[in-house]
């Protein structure tokens, strides 16, 4: 089971919303929204935090389990104590979060966002392959994110120091969502 969920990020937050975060998850979830580095941060973990609510009620499971979630070294959303596995993106005003039984990976990058020659080339050499267009640029790096995603250490450092990750097939699948943004799971 692999579910897709995304919101719009909010452009600011009420109390209503502040205290049904503070009532539903830990203080921990908690503290680190407070303590985010930026506004924006700040308003994309509140989105999301909102969204996971929602996402539990969907799925039928029992909200008390949001109180469980906490974050692994990395800093990536765990749920430790359901067979739950959680993974979000960003991207301008878009979260998007998905949610399976097994690990998993998620990525979402504007695909109007011009790609700079010195990125392209730096792709290109750890990739070992030719980049041919924006697209091809995108493809190529959400597929890399999601997959790091899945690693409990080390992440995008552990994929390019692999001689032979990028050799090796990918179970990697790409989505279009409103015609401007890609999304690998």
């Amino acid at each position: 089971m692999i579910k897709l969920y995304t919101a719009n990020i909010l452009e600011r937050t009420s109390k209503v919303q502040m205290d049904l975060i503070k009532e539903k998850f830990s203080r921990i979830i908690v503290n680190r929204i407070n303590s985010g580095f930026s506004e924006k941060h700040k308003l994309r973990q509140i989105t999301t935090r909102l969204m996971l609510i929602k996402i539990f009620k969907k799925l039928n499971i029992d909200s008390m389990h949001l109180k469980t979630l906490n974050y692994n070294e990395q800093g990536k959303l765990m749920a430790p104590n359901i067979n739950l596995f959680i993974s979000i993106s960003y991207c301008n005003n878009k979260a998007i979060c998905a949610i399976s039984k097994s690990k998993i990976g998620i990525d979402i990058e504007d695909l109007r966002k011009k790609v700079r020659n010195e990125n392209k080339t730096l792709l290109e050499n750890f990739t070992k392959t030719k980049i041919e267009s924006s697209l091809d640029f995108y493809k190529t790096w959400t597929k890399i994110e999601s997959i790091a995603k899945i690693y409990e250490r080390g992440g995008l450092y552990k994929l390019f120091t692999d001689q032979n990750f990028f050799k090796k097939p990918q179970n990697t699948s790409h989505f279009l969502l409103e015609n401007n943004f890609l999304l690998a799971v």
